[in-house]
């Protein structure tokens, strides 16, 4: 998938027992079965499935068929074409048998082959008053889901069987043709002929869907019947998490849950885009936001380092990071630029510096390409390349038009982020104890003198509005916005967010990739908002639009969470699951500070108005070994006091900024005190007098 025409098509497979590879001989021959469409399940995918079971060799799926007449074939060496281990885990094969939500009988109102996804849309399923010629059925899966149907047929011979996907219906029926990102000839659509009698179908390729409907065609419909579904499920990571979050609020809980099923959605052999629309590997969504989701939800890290080191290996000669890889490469300055600053915090979160030790001369490089862009004032946009600092910011529909132009003025958002980049690769040689940390530090002093000039500007004429939402919220990320001016900047992206949609029903709605508004939030932004606005003590202002913006996504009936606040877009996408990463920080209230030591953790807990939440926090593993996890619960006692018990299958350290630090063997129960000076917390050592709160606790639970 996204593969390049640049490699020729292969075929490569390892046979092995116990650490012997076995010698294979090659045979194969042209199934005429399958027909060539010129249809791709989108523009991105492969092709749709065509097969005229008919014509398929006897049993040529078992074990005991004999390929005679099979032409030979000899090993080659694929040219461009590097191995490397991909060090990962086993891919999980669940089944589900789905919800049937629909079923009756058809009547064929096109010639079938003449434009499958028209002819299997426009087929009559109700109120049809010709005679019938088949049978449909429909199921939910639930969510939307990466996998296979397992149809078990009673059948006709030449009886037409179409199956067909989408993430949600269309008038109550299922549209093979995407919605979003699927080209002009999309067809999630696989169609077989049948021989008759009782079969078994599955398609070679899986789709990403959550709804599922079927089409059964013959003359002799009363010949015809589904006696079985199933679908199996294609996923890196198992539908029970380590980690875990049980609020007294239910719709909290339930949000934290619908972002750990997105991700499961959005997992195979790497965390991709979507399941749906294109599956690929995008470097934006690995090194910010799956980064965080996945210590708040699994221990195998192994997915994600294979990420962050495959994209050092894909990097242009000029040394920027690809935004998409390893097939087709498309470069983004912002994720090239925020990856320096993920090897880091990947560190942080795993006590691996290993990525810091291979990847900081790659890092370097990567970072050396802006240097021709970079002015007295900051990081200018580059035209050529596509712009992306969230969906609705100027130059972000660039890609997607003719003749678009782009300007090359000072970008501040990419700017900041390129502050950040440089502030972590002065870290990483620190790290290394390499005197070219001292060099980054000063190119990050000169851009850090540069745009504090202009945050002074901007607060002190309380422009706020014309720098820009992204810009603001990145300033203050970077510390960059002196105290003086850093209330003005909140207030201005509360106003902000509050006459955005969904907040304001009547705000502009980002109905597609090409829209440009200055008036738009996304949640991918969100991720770095709320952090912020948390920072400076808006965690009960976060809460609420996490329940107002994710509440108005649950009320629309979502499983998985789409891309944006819009039904256009995909319905599928992990980067919207900030919630479930942040809540999981701050209501548990631990963030790995695994660089000081594994099992070294920060004192992140920030309640608002909230009493009393559960769950269990992860412990990152890089070898697959069985997974851990710690256990918190925590309830209200006063407005300043909480009482907590954390139970550990390893040693932990919890350390708090410029105060106390709590050790725990394995098991303890304390109190946590807002002292007077805010927002530090003072923790008071083990208390068996909690043990009957957390007996109440656990029985609401």
């Amino acid at each position: 998938r996204l593969m390049g025409d640049w490699v020729n098509p292969f075929v490569w497979a390892q046979v092995m027992v116990a650490t012997q590879s076995l010698a294979l001989n090659w045979s194969a021959t042209r199934l005429d079965a399958y027909v060539p469409t010129g249809r791709r399940l989108g523009c991105v995918l492969g092709w749709i499935e065509w097969c005229d079971r008919r014509l398929l060799p006897g049993n040529w799926l078992e074990t005991s068929f004999e390929s005679t007449g099979w032409e030979s074939l000899s090993p080659i060496r694929v040219q461009g074409i590097g191995e490397y281990a991909a060090g990962l885990g086993v891919l999980q094969r669940a089944r589900n048998k789905g919800c049937l939500v629909g079923s009756g009988e058809l009547v064929n109102m096109s010639i079938i082959a003449h434009d499958p996804t028209s002819g299997f849309f426009i087929r009559e399923l109700e109120h049809h008053t010709l005679p019938t010629q088949g049978k449909w059925y429909r199921v939910d899966l639930g969510r939307v889901r990466l996998g296979y149907p397992i149809l078990h047929l009673k059948t006709l011979p030449g009886t037409v069987v179409q199956v067909a996907y989408a993430e949600s219906l269309t008038f109550g029926r299922v549209h093979p043709y995407q919605k979003t990102g699927g080209g002009q000839d999309s067809c999630m659509l696989d169609h077989w002929i049948t021989a008759g009698g009782l079969e078994c179908l599955q398609p070679l390729h899986p789709k990403g869907a959550r709804y599922i409907e079927i089409h059964l065609i013959n003359e002799t419909p009363e010949g015809l019947d589904l006696l079985e579904f199933g679908f199996e499920e294609r996923a890196y990571f198992p539908a029970e998490s380590e980690g875990q979050f049980v609020s007294n609020d239910a719709q909290l809980g339930r949000i934290w849950e619908v972002g750990r099923d997105t991700l499961i959605a959005c997992s195979e052999d790497t965390i991709t885009d979507n399941p749906h629309r294109e599956r690929g590997q995008w470097l934006g969504e690995a090194e910010a936001t799956s980064l965080e989701l996945l210590s708040a939800c699994y221990s195998d890290w192994r997915i994600l380092r294979r990420s962050l080191e495959q994209a050092a290996l894909c990097a242009a000669e000029n040394g920027m990071l690809p935004a998409v890889y390893p097939g087709t490469k498309q470069y983004i300055p912002s994720f090239s630029i925020q990856w320096v600053k993920s090897i880091l915090d990947y560190y942080k979160h795993t006590g691996d510096r290993t990525l810091i030790e291979n990847l900081s001369a790659a890092a370097a490089k990567s970072l050396i390409v802006f240097e021709n862009d970079l002015g007295d004032d900051g990081l200018r946009l580059n035209p050529e390349y596509w712009n992306f600092i969230d969906w609705g910011y100027r130059g972000a529909n660039t890609v997607f038009l003719r003749n678009a132009t782009d300007s090359a003025e000072v970008d501040y958002a990419l700017s900041f982020w390129y502050l950040e980049a440089l502030r972590s690769m002065a870290e990483c040689y620190s790290l290394l104890e390499d005197a070219k940390a001292v060099v980054w530090s000063k190119k990050a002093a000169a851009l850090e003198a540069a745009l504090a000039e202009k945050i002074c500007q901007v607060g002190a004429s309380g422009s706020w509005r014309d720098f820009g939402y992204q810009s603001t919220v990145l300033a203050l990320k970077t510390a960059a916005v002196p105290k003086a001016f850093v209330g003005d900047a909140l207030a201005f992206i509360k106003d902000f967010m509050m006459a955005c949609f969904p907040n304001n029903p009547d705000g502009p709605r980002l109905y597609g990739v090409t829209v440009e508004s200055d008036q738009v939030m996304t949640p991918y932004f969100l991720h770095f908002t709320f952090p912020v606005m948390v920072q400076h003590g808006e965690m009960t202002f976060v809460l609420e639009q996490i329940r107002r913006c994710w509440g108005y996504l649950l009320g629309q009936g979502y499983t998985t969470w789409p891309e944006v606040f819009d039904p256009r877009w995909s319905h599928c996408h992990h980067w919207t699951a900030t919630p479930t990463w942040l809540m999981t920080r701050c209501l548990l209230g631990l963030t790995p500070a695994f660089d000081r030591g594994y099992g070294h953790f920060e004192w992140s807990f920030e309640p608002a108005n909230e009493h009393q939440a559960s769950g269990s926090i992860p412990f990152p593993l890089l070898d697959g070994s069985p997974a851990k996890a710690l256990e918190i619960a925590w309830q209200k006692m006063d407005d300043k006091c909480y009482a907590f018990r954390i139970t550990t299958p390893i040693p932990v350290i919890i350390s708090v900024p410029g105060g106390d630090c709590l050790s725990i063997a394995s098991s303890a129960t304390f109190e946590a005190t807002l002292a007077q000076s805010q927002p530090h917390w003072r923790l008071c050592q083990q208390r068996d007098d909690l043990g009957e709160i957390f007996k109440e606790i656990s029985n609401e639970s």
